[in-house]
Formats: C-alpha cells, structure tokens, sequence
C-alpha cells in the first residue's frame, strides 16, 4: 500500500473525504477566535447529538434524541433567540422561566434551529470544501498520532487538514492560514451518548 504521504494531493484529498463520509458518528470540535465561539459537538447519522456551544459569551447545552431537543440555556442565550424582540417585561419573563434550567422541545422544533443544524452529519461534512490545488505535505505529529499534512487552498486563504497516517485517512484537524481558526475532530464511529438529562425539565411543546 502506497503511503499517505506520496500521493497527490487530490488523491490524499479524496481517500480523506472517502474516510470522513463513511463515518457513522464523530465528535467535531471549532474554535473561531475573531467570533468568540467555541463549539463541542458529537453526532450520528441518525441526527441524535449531544454538544455544548459559546457563542461569544452565549452558552446552551443540548441533548437531541430520535423524538426530542433537551437543552439548558444561560440567560443570555435565551434574550439573543427566543426573548429577543420581546417587551422587556415579556423577554425578562422568558428568561426566568427558561435560563439555567432544562428544557424541551419536539425534535425538528424550529424554534430549536440554532442548535439543529449541529445535529446533522451532512451538513457538517458539507464544510469540508475540496479543491483540484490540494498539496500533499509532510508527515508529522499530532497529539501522538502520526499524520500527514495536505494544504487545500480557498479563494482567499488555505485550509491545512491533518490526516490520520495509519488505519483509516481521518481528518483529526483542521487550520486556516489567516486566522488562528481550528476544527478538531475526533471519535469516529464511536456510540454518541444522548441519555436524557435528569431531574426536572420543562416541557416547552
């Protein structure tokens, strides 16, 4: 078997995206420094997940299930979605019934968009952009795993994958070149936990 690290670019580009929409579930993890989000989200196939997100200071985390949305939401989260363009006495009311505690909606709620969207594989993989210019770079290390580099230029910056080196072409990682930007991904095809949270939760339906 020809090594990862000798073959071209789009060949390594192509085995790496074989690899990744193969997978059944995965973890996904995104820092954006410039935004201030921090996203930790694990997913499978059947659109069950279980991640938290920071969206500059707007924390929630959720619980999807095959039929239902659990999510725990801090105030902040709640006046930038459902409380926003309320009446302040209306939106100060919905922030004390819902801040710091779990909720519940149906699954595919759209009130529960803004954290549906993790929920879906495909859509996550969508953001894995390919291009015809990818470079097959050198083998190096990352966080004690052998890999192999590919460099895969977008219209105004380039991407930098890391690929598992042994066993299936993972990408474990991913950089941009103009910003301190990462993705790491990780537990392939590994069981996502979605047990229901215990104690007491507020059924929103």
């Amino acid at each position: 078997m020809i090594p990862l690290s000798e073959l071209s670019g789009p060949e390594l580009q192509d085995k790496a995206l074989a690899a990744m929409h193969a997978t059944s579930s995965l973890r996904w993890r995104v820092h954006e420094v410039e935004n201030g989000v921090e996203i930790d989200i694990s997913v499978d196939r059947r659109g069950q997940c279980r991640g938290s997100m920071d969206l500059d200071g707007e924390t929630v985390t959720f619980i999807r299930t095959t039929d239902t949305m659990f999510f725990r939401p801090d105030a902040a989260f709640v006046r930038s979605t459902w409380a926003k363009g309320r009446p302040t006495g209306q939106a100060d009311a919905i922030v004390a019934r819902m801040a710091g505690r779990w909720n519940q909606l149906k699954r595919n709620d759209p009130s529960a968009t803004g954290m549906e969207g993790f929920c879906n594989m495909n859509a996550l993989l969508a953001a894995l952009t390919s291009s015809p210019l990818a470079l097959t770079g050198q083998p190096t290390v990352l966080g004690g795993q052998e890999v192999v580099t590919l460099s895969v230029p977008q219209k105004d910056w380039t991407n930098t994958w890391y690929i598992a080196a042994k066993g299936a072409p993972y990408i474990l990682k991913m950089t941009r070149s103009d910003k301190p930007n990462w993705s790491e991904i990780s537990a392939h095809n590994q069981p996502v936990d979605v047990t229901p949270p215990a104690g007491d939760i507020q059924d929103l339906n």
